[in-house]
């Protein structure tokens, strides 16, 4: 009769420490593949929400929504809203604050640079490197809040207007995805693409020039629909 042996403590620890080495290795690899996974999603959202603008302009004499229709009491969100098949495009699913929204709305996490607000696309100089929208936001898709910027490094808020400030804690780790007036979308890290855009009329504080800038040759925090269209944009 053959006797089964069982293992002993020390074979039994030996395979615990295996399995935790290999979950130590392979449950960060899985973390970096979801998070790319959103991230895909995410610019493909972009490209979808850029291509409904574009559409738009066609039906609105070749001009871009304001970010804010001031008349009506709504954002350039639901100005699109006609030419979006799904309204899952308005929310990035790494949006950290999803749970701000309500049941019964979506939650916008894109913005529109203010100083392109109303601009006619026959107007913009590099339709390939002029940003159409940015990651900011977790507000109602209704909501005036965060429906545009002044700064690329903006999350939420206006805490990263001014030069100096660090940028607030970004969706995709250490930088944003962009959608372009030319349709396309991408992945920048901080400090390069849009955060670096800074040209001969940005903003000027304390004599110096703020990369990533996106409202007007003065900083106004009024509440006017667009803010000196057409400044500061790629040549």
């Amino acid at each position: 009769m053959t006797k089964h042996r069982g293992f002993t403590l020390i074979e039994l620890l030996v395979v615990i420490a295996i399995i935790a080495i290999l979950a130590a290795i392979l449950f960060p690899v899985y973390a970096r593949l979801k998070d790319k996974a959103r991230m895909t999603q995410c610019i493909s959202n972009m490209k979808q929400l850029t291509v409904a603008t574009v559409t738009y302009t066609d039906d609105s004499d070749g001009k871009l929504p304001l970010w804010w229709f001031k008349d009506g009491n709504y954002s350039w969100a639901q100005a699109i809203m006609p030419y979006v098949k799904n309204q899952g495009i308005f929310t990035c699913p790494s949006n950290s604050k999803l749970s701000s929204g309500t049941a019964t709305e979506v939650i916008r996490s894109y913005a529109m640079p203010r100083n392109i607000s109303s601009m006619a696309l026959s107007q913009i100089r590099n339709v390939a490197s002029t940003v159409l929208y940015f990651e900011k936001g977790s507000a109602r898709i209704s909501a005036r809040s965060d429906a545009t910027g002044e700064s690329f490094m903006q999350t939420w808020g206006a805490g990263e207007t001014m030069p100096g400030l660090p940028a607030d804690t970004y969706w995709h780790g250490k930088g944003k995805v962009f959608a372009f007036v030319d349709g396309h979308a991408k992945f920048w890290n901080s400090g390069t693409g849009p955060f670096a855009y800074a040209f001969s009329d940005a903003y000027q504080s304390f004599g110096l020039q703020h990369p990533g800038y996106c409202g007007g040759r003065v900083y106004m925090s009024t509440n006017d629909e667009a803010m000196d269209p057409g400044c500061n944009l790629p040549p």
